[in-house]
């Protein structure tokens, strides 16, 4: 186990330093959407919430902590080991592969294209698009996760006449549900892409249906926002025929993800048991979360088999 206390240090100071959770340069959010020429505003909005973007930087600090956990180290060595570790390392110059970067800002890419293919007139934040604050409610950081739920809210409240079109389950619940019941405010109007593409695609395209693809149903997306038959859908209507895990849907099963901070061993054994789960049923894993596809990716010799449905279906 990582110490609480030194991890919550680390995450507070870098959200303070760099308005993120981690020791990136905040512009990894935005810089991704400048090849695109996406106005400033629209009848849509989208807000990413920043966590495809953090997916190489999450998975390289997993690895990180991973080292430190596997070594009979007493607590309190583990806690020296994470304070120098913040007090000498912190600084916005983490450097994953750059293969991985550019795969979830192809990601995000590619949502938008397929919002514009479906004639959604989007507009996009830029600079406004913030950190969603997710591991600080993972953690029971309540106090940090109220002040970052205000900061969206008053980034957002600017675009009360448009839709606000989220790309991930963990952000359309923050957007949906948590920013509501932590600021007292109204609920803003939040579509998750995949109900928005669903809603309004204009072409089918049947394919091949011998392409076999088993489904991880984020839990976020399947037990709280309702999320299960859109991707489904577009999955079929691009030729994928879909098979599903013994734990599916409203019954799915967790990734790891969010005790990847704290446990990462254990983690990375939950996502180890669903890989399992999942690869009885096929070699194509298809998942719709940043934090699902870096846990269930990170299993080692499955990484290249967990895929994002936007990489199948664009």
């Amino acid at each position: 186990m990582i110490h609480p206390r030194l991890l919550r240090e680390i995450l507070v100071y870098s959200m303070e330093k760099y308005e993120m959770p981690l020791p990136v340069d905040k512009k990894i959010i935005y810089e991704w959407a400048k090849e695109t020429n996406i106005p400033r505003e629209g009848e849509y909005i989208l807000f990413t919430g920043g966590l495809y973007q953090l997916y190489p930087y999450i998975k390289y600090f997993t690895k990180i902590l991973s080292v430190i956990d596997n070594f009979e180290f007493t607590q309190k060595i583990k806690s020296w080991i994470l304070f120098l570790f913040r007090e000498l390392n912190l600084k916005p110059e983490f450097n994953p592969p750059q293969k991985e970067k550019e795969r979830v800002y192809n990601i995000l890419k590619n949502i938008v294209y397929l919002l514009r293919k479906s004639n959604i007139n989007i507009g996009y934040l830029y600079e406004k698009d913030m950190y969603n604050g997710a591991l600080f409610y993972d953690m029971g950081m309540m106090d940090e996760f109220k002040k970052t739920a205000g900061k969206i809210y008053d980034n957002l409240s600017n675009y009360t006449g448009s839709t606000i079109i989220t790309v991930d389950p963990h952000t359309t619940h923050i957007l949906r549900t948590l920013i509501p019941r932590f600021t007292g405010m109204e609920p803003l109007n939040v579509k998750n892409y995949l109900e928005v593409i669903d809603e309004n695609i204009l072409t089918e395209n049947p394919g091949n249906s011998s392409k076999h693809v088993v489904i991880h149903d984020p839990c976020l997306y399947a037990r709280n926002e309702n999320i299960i038959y859109q991707p489904r859908k577009l999955l079929q209507r691009a030729g994928y025929k879909i098979l599903e895990p013994a734990r599916s849907r409203e019954n799915t099963y967790c990734c790891g993800g969010p005790i990847e901070s704290l446990f990462p061993n254990l983690s990375k054994r939950i996502a180890s048991e669903r890989i399992l789960e999942l690869k009885a049923k096929s070699n194509v894993i298809i998942t719709m979360c940043p934090i699902c596809l870096s846990n269930l990716s990170g299993v080692k010799g499955r990484e290249d088999v967990v895929k994002d449905l936007i990489e199948l279906i664009t």
